[in-house]
């Protein structure tokens, strides 16, 4: 089933320093419904913060400018309620060690559906938070 973005989808920020990384996930997102944001390192995403609201970011950890647990706990402080999903190629002990605001982690390579179940479950947790 595909269902096509629009302006009341939820928009996703997706931060990897890897082009072909966001553009898969992008159409994953995308076929499921969701609008997305791109950016390449921590700066254009805290830049993109300050320009549009966003329901869900999903960040790499080992960016080019910041690491992605230092980028996590930027966004806190400013978007405490904003849900954030780890996604690297790192192991999970090695993100649980660093994980101080315990966000949850996909490893990759991910499998679509476990990612789709994880951004669901993020944004229905987002919704009940703010509801």
């Amino acid at each position: 089933m595909r269902l096509e973005p629009n302006q009341l989808s939820p928009k996703i920020l997706l931060i990897d320093d890897n082009p072909l990384c966001n553009k898969i996930l992008a159409r994953f997102c995308s076929k499921w419904g969701y609008a997305t944001i791109v950016a390449h390192d921590g700066r254009q995403a805290l830049e993109a913060l300050e320009q549009s609201e966003v329901a869900l970011i999903i960040s790499d950890i080992n960016l080019t400018d910041i690491n992605g647990f230092e980028l996590s706990e930027t966004i806190y402080k400013s978007n405490p309620e904003t849900p954030l999903i780890f996604n690297s190629g790192l192991s999970k002990e090695e993100v649980k060690q660093n994980n101080s605001l315990n966000r949850p982690f996909i490893q990759k390579p991910y499998v679509p559906s476990d990612m789709y179940q994880t951004i669901s479950k993020s944004l229905q947790g987002s919704l009940c938070k703010s509801a």
